[in-house]
């Protein structure tokens, strides 16, 4: 009975803070994060080291100390500069896909936000997102459209009063 109060639980959680969405989102991240490795890895570097004829780059090291000890074992203390070299160029390469992907995304966003907005064909009124629900079909009030909450042109100036003198 606890096992199942309990998954229950578990499940409205996940509903509620959307922690699914994350999770999947994780996963799809780390998937492409393995796909951009092995295409840098696989095919990118090997390229690169073809073309300059500078051979395995990423293995270059600065070897500090060599020492035997009496059983015959090498230790051998390197700065592995070429390691280094291949994580950078991973970050490089990697920050140019992904703003190159923010930018095409932008631009998307920037293209639909140009477009003219809607003119209501019974007051002349633009139709736009409302700016607190911004759901489409809502006019937009705002006092450059010169229209009041009744949807009327307004002309700036204070409504006369009706008072008889």
């Amino acid at each position: 009975m606890g096992t199942v109060f309990l998954i229950l639980k578990f499940k409205q959680f996940l509903d509620r803070t959307n922690a699914l969405a994350l999770v999947l989102g994780i996963l799809a991240g780390s998937a492409v994060n393995r796909s951009f490795t092995a295409f840098l890895d696989d095919l990118l570097k090997p390229l690169l080291a073809f073309m300059f004829s500078i051979g395995n780059w990423s293995e270059a090291q600065l070897v500090l100390s060599r020492t035997i000890d009496v059983s015959g074992k090498v230790t051998t203390i390197t700065v592995k500069f070429g390691h280094l070299l291949g994580v950078l160029f991973d970050l490089a390469i990697t920050a140019c896909v992904v703003l190159l992907a923010a930018r095409l995304l932008r631009q998307g966003v920037a293209a639909k936000a140009q477009q003219p907005p809607a003119v209501c064909p019974n007051c002349a009124a633009s139709v736009s997102s409302s700016p607190t629900t911004g759901e489409p079909g809502q006019l937009d009030f705002s006092p450059a459209n010169n229209i009041d909450r009744f949807g009327t042109l307004s002309t700036g100036t204070a409504p006369e009063s009706n008072s008889r003198q």
